[in-house]
């Protein structure tokens, strides 16, 4: 699941293509960290909502945390911990709590 020109610039297509494959593991282990690989699928939907934003909400990242994680009995860390993660990497996150 390799970084590529499709998640930037092709999101919807990247988006399908980690959905229909179900390649989250792959992701969350390229990533090395849950929450960089939810920031990336959150990216990808908020750049192909019809209101487009390249800055998701940390609610966005935590459902994408929930979708990355599926059915593995992994247990999903805080909305807290999702936000200082990704100001670890430095992710910028709108937090709209």
């Amino acid at each position: 699941m390799a970084r590529n020109v499709d998640e930037r610039e092709r999101p919807s297509e990247w988006l399908r293509r980690v959905r229909e494959t179900r390649c989250y593991a792959a992701l969350v282990e390229e990533s090395r960290e849950l929450a960089i690989a939810a920031y990336r699928v959150a990216c990808a939907a908020c750049r192909t909502s019809p209101r487009a934003t390249s800055v998701p909400t940390l609610r966005e990242v935590h459902a994408a945390a929930l979708e990355v994680v599926g059915d593995d009995p992994t247990p999903l860390p805080p909305m807290a911990a999702l936000r200082q993660q990704c100001a670890a990497a430095g992710l910028l996150v709108i937090d709209a709590s």
